[in-house]
């Protein structure tokens, strides 16, 4: 076998594994994937690699083409510059009316921005990412709209990816990704609703310009005067 699989579904343990992979760089964008070859590498029945294949299609990490091969999502500057606007349009006015309801911070998004610390440290950039993303859900799924959420949700699937490439290119380190979050959550907190909102767009901004430099030079992001 290719690789340890060590849970009590083998769906699970190769999913695993390869959204990882997915997430961190480890397997080039745009590349193809085919079911044969996941089963191959760990050793598994074809219908179990399909299974696992699905649910990376299904995240959005994986997508089908017109003959139906499965390729890595790739990352166009249309697909950068459209994930980070989708997630400005959600996250900027979610975060100044959290601050406005003066509802405070819940304790996840806190425990999220110190599990980001706890695993950079460790050098978990797979950890580091579902952190980051954890972080940003929580704020969402604490304004309480289920639409919303699942919006939200979809969006953040390819910004795993986006996540993934600033991580592994180590375009940002991941403190000062946390001190960006703890920035947005004090904000929120004392009842600031225009600086969640400004922190939020720089947030976003800083880490699209950042991709959208390392990948294909852009000296700036479209969100910079939205």
């Amino acid at each position: 076998m290719g690789a340890s699989l060590e849970t009590k579904s083998i769906v699970d343990a190769v999913y695993e594994v390869l959204w990882e992979r997915l997430v961190t760089g480890g397997v080039p964008l745009g590349s193809l994937l085919t079911e044969q070859s996941v089963a191959n590498e760990f050793g598994v029945a074809r219908p179990t690699a399909k299974a696992a294949v699905e649910r990376l299609v299904s995240d959005g990490l994986l997508v089908r083409d017109g003959r139906r091969r499965t390729h890595v999502l790739s990352l166009t500057r249309y697909a950068i510059r459209d994930v980070y606007a989708s997630r400005l349009f959600v996250e900027r006015p979610i975060n100044e009316a959290l601050a406005a309801r003066g509802v405070g911070v819940p304790r996840a998004a806190t425990d999220a921005i110190d599990a980001m610390l706890r695993h950079a440290d460790a050098g978990e950039a797979a950890q580091v990412i579902a952190a980051d993303v954890a972080f940003h859900r929580v704020l969402v799924e604490t304004y309480g709209s289920e639409r919303v959420s699942r919006m939200h949700a979809l969006v953040m699937a390819e910004a795993h990816v986006c996540m993934g490439q600033v991580q592994s290119h180590q375009l940002l380190s991941a403190r000062t990704i946390a001190g960006e979050h703890a920035g947005i959550v004090a904000a929120i907190e004392r009842g600031d609703g225009p600086a969640a909102a400004r922190l939020s767009h720089e947030h976003l901004a800083r880490a699209e310009a950042t991709l959208l430099r390392n990948l294909f030079g852009d000296s700036s992001s479209e969100m910079a005067d939205t």
